[in-house]
């Protein structure tokens, strides 16, 4: 394991966070101070994702991402075929939604998302929806509403053994949520709600040390795959964005943006006939 002098973490940590972190600090740590987007950095992101973008436009790239072998040798597949079942066809439905009706989620439909993708489904042994390494569960829930049925607008925290949600902030968090996410497109207003994924590091990094950062992000995918998932067979649309100000999401459900980390926020709401999405 790589460790590093308090004086190397001055010399880093562009967001000055890690400025007070001595020897013994773990890496990931560092790492993912360094990767966060805030309002000084994301300028130049945006600039150097706009010159990508028009290098892909003017060069011809393939449009089909894979590895190809250049060996003669295969060994063919018979068909999938068409869906069988509903987990298939909620997988083959699946593509993220920049465009939502405006109509309302119900509670129910809310409650059904967060048990499926995180909650306590086997209660006799306190597993959840989603495999943890050790079964530590790092993560953390939060749902922000603005049109959920019988649910008043705000920020909620989602506690799985309970299976309630803690009111963490009441009122419309939307403006301040649009101000933390690049929405490039999607239009927030017409949705519903924001799942938040946050993590507690420190739940895996104790045991795993480095190596548990991994397995955060992994169950982190998990938990993201089964919303979309679960969003799709509930007729629901869904968008997971990568584009947002660390610190300030973070602290928009309550969480300190260090020890506890924002990594992933999910926009949910009704389909809108138009959509488009990957």
């Amino acid at each position: 394991m790589i460790r590093y002098e308090g004086r190397h973490f001055k010399k880093l940590a562009r967001t000055g966070r890690l400025a007070s972190l001595g020897e013994g600090s773990l890496l990931c740590e560092l790492y993912h101070e360094n990767s966060k987007l805030t309002p000084l950095s994301a300028p130049a992101v945006r600039a150097e994702m706009a010159l990508a973008d028009r290098a892909a436009r003017l060069m011809p790239v393939p449009r089909s991402p894979r590895k190809v072998h250049s060996l003669g040798e295969v060994a063919e597949l018979p068909d999938a075929g068409p869906p069988e079942n509903a987990l298939e066809e909620a997988i083959a439905g699946r593509r993220s939604a920049r465009a939502f009706s405006g109509e309302a989620v119900s509670r129910r439909e809310l409650s059904r998302l967060l048990h499926y993708s995180y909650g306590v489904t086997q209660p006799e042994r306190g597993h959840r929806a989603v495999a943890s390494a050790s079964a530590l569960y790092p993560l953390e829930l939060y749902a922000v509403v603005w049109n959920v049925e019988g649910l008043e607008p705000g920020v909620y925290h989602y506690d799985p053994p309970a299976h309630r949600l803690d009111v963490v902030a009441r009122g419309d968090a939307l403006p301040r949520l649009s101000r933390c996410l690049w929405l490039d497109g999607v239009e927030a207003r017409g949705a519903a709600l924001a799942l938040v994924i946050t993590a507690f590091f420190v739940r895996s990094t104790v045991k795993y040390r480095e190596r548990g950062y991994r397995m955060i992000l992994m169950e982190a995918g998990e938990v993201a795959q089964n919303l979309g998932l679960l969003a799709a067979a509930m007729g629901l649309a869904s968008c997971a964005l990568s584009g947002f100000l660390d610190n300030e999401l973070a602290g928009l459900v309550g969480a300190d943006g260090f020890a506890e980390a924002a990594l992933l926020p999910i926009i949910v709401g009704r389909k809108r006939s138009d959509n488009g999405g990957g």
